[in-house]
């Protein structure tokens, strides 16, 4: 990995960011290579991905549930990074609680004590259809995982599940990543691509992609998968005199 990920930083430009998702067992060793890769001062967020329904996953003899994995999320410079505001939307028993009020035409509204520059309170009127949401936190409990049958959740999934991808992320997820950390027209990679949902995420965002993987079969469903999409693009077999290794 270390290898891995100075490879990946030369590239990056001064506004990029990387998040890395790592499992449970593997995760904090790779914090501390990302620590001294990019720099401590560099390290953005911890994310906690929450899955919303146990995978039943466990460590051998532990007695809980699984049901979060961490990602990292670094800049090559932190002050420079690009960085999009995001909200979630407000639940119902949040509008019930907060925006009571209505005018006189059904508008909903709640109300806020404010004090102005000479100390005089007053009260501050804040309208629903006005209001963006709750600002995303570092804890995402909204984005289900593609592991099991979709039709057993509730929630937005791929159409399409690749189950020869075990680890496939839900579209969702990569959205959100993307939508915060870039803006149209840039480039979004994705090096260890597999079923290349992180490629088709970012043309429909209106990026550009780089999709890489060693396998062959996941070459093929990324094609397939960017074609159905209607994206532009070029297959490159890359041959350079790098060796390639592959996990056995």
């Amino acid at each position: 990995m270390y290898e891995n990920l100075m490879a990946i930083k030369i590239i990056m430009s001064d506004t990029a960011s990387i998040f890395v998702h790592m499992d449970w067992a593997i995760g904090h060793y790779v914090k501390i290579l990302l620590d001294e890769l990019f720099g401590q001062d560099n390290f953005v967020d911890e994310i906690i991905w929450s899955y919303g329904s146990p995978s039943g996953g466990r460590a051998k003899g532990a007695k809980f549930v699984k049901n979060h994995d961490t990602i990292y999320h670094y800049a090559k410079n932190y002050d420079l990074r690009i960085q999009n505001k995001l909200f979630t939307p407000y639940s119902e028993k949040y509008i019930e609680d907060w925006f009571k009020w209505t005018d006189e035409k059904n508008r909903r509204y709640r109300k806020r004590m404010r004090a102005d520059e000479n100390g005089k309170n007053y009260w501050e009127i804040q309208y629903l259809d006005e209001s963006p949401g709750i600002p995303l936190s570092t804890v995402w409990t909204d984005i289900l995982t593609v592991y099991a049958d979709p039709r057993a959740y509730t929630g937005k999934h791929d159409s399409e599940l690749d189950y020869e991808y075990a680890t496939q992320k839900p579209e969702a997820l990569l959205e959100r990543i993307i939508s915060a950390s870039s803006n149209e027209g840039m480039l979004v990679a994705d090096f260890f691509g597999g079923s290349s949902v992180t490629a088709k995420v970012a043309n429909d965002l209106k990026r550009n992609f780089i999709h890489a993987d060693v396998g062959l079969n996941s070459i093929q469903i990324a094609r397939d998968r960017l074609k159905k999409a209607k994206a532009e693009f070029d297959i490159l077999d890359v041959k350079d005199g790098v060796s390639l290794f592959r996990n056995p």
